[in-house]
């Protein structure tokens, strides 16, 4: 499995990640669901093929099934990345993240993590949550709960990705040569594995043979030059991403 640095961290990540959410949340996102059992083995899989970067939050409902396919996992072999809800009628509070932190370690099993972020935040929210919350995640990265502070955009609603500009400005304060791709997840995968300052490529899915088809794909050579190319082309008006 390839490896890179994530960001500024210093944490060494698989270019492959498992994402507990999306759609599919291991397959509990189904209108008929996955048993438990297979959850855990799609998890499984991933992390005896040498992923070792997890991802979800306490919103997707699956920080439990994670936590159970990880047990028995030497700690310091796992990056472990939840969030925190922020979206309500009422606006959340500094106790509201405490509390949510320890039923999301409680829930995975372990001490601490490695990422936690405010999940899915509007431009509307970012003065607020940014004076009023960031501090208790501070607090709680010094108790060593959490070892590293995210933020995550409301991306339905926030197409132009304003909020993360915001959150950037503070911190700074047919053609198929040999090589192509074999499918659009294939290509997908393996271009944006390769695109500047992307890191790990989440696979989000309830499938086993999806998720062994994903791990095929992260571990091909680059895509051709060619191919790379229209694909830029082919999407060069793109200015939103809608996650669907």
């Amino acid at each position: 499995m390839q490896t890179t640095i994530l960001g500024r961290t210093g944490l060494k990540v698989s270019r492959l990640g498992v994402g507990g959410g999306g759609p599919s949340q291991l397959g509990h996102g189904n209108s008929t669901g996955v048993p438990a059992d297979d959850s855990t083995t799609i998890v499984r899989l991933a992390m005896d093929s040498g992923v070792n970067f997890i991802d979800t939050a306490e919103a997707y409902r699956t920080e439990a099934i994670i936590g159970e396919a990880i047990r028995g996992i030497p700690r310091d072999q796992l990056v472990l990345s939840t969030k925190k809800t922020t979206w309500g009628e009422q606006a959340i509070t500094p106790a509201d993240v405490r509390a949510s932190l320890e039923a999301s370690l409680k829930r995975l099993g372990t001490d601490y993590v490695d990422i936690y972020s405010l999940h899915g935040i509007g431009v509307e929210e970012y003065d607020y949550l940014a004076s009023e919350i960031i501090p208790v995640f501070q607090q709680l990265q010094t108790e060593g709960k959490i070892r590293f502070i995210g933020i995550t955009e409301a991306f339905h609603s926030d197409t132009q990705h304003i909020m993360l500009q915001r959150a950037l400005q503070d911190d700074e304060g047919k053609d198929h040569p040999e090589g192509g791709a074999t499918s659009i997840p294939d290509a997908a995968y393996r271009f944006c594995r390769d695109e500047p300052g992307t890191h790990v490529i989440l696979s989000g899915t309830g499938s086993v043979e999806h998720m062994r088809a994903n791990l095929e794909s992260i571990e091909r050579p680059p895509l051709p030059e060619a191919v790379t190319s229209r694909l830029k082309t082919i999407f060069r008006r793109v200015d939103s991403v809608s996650g669907q």
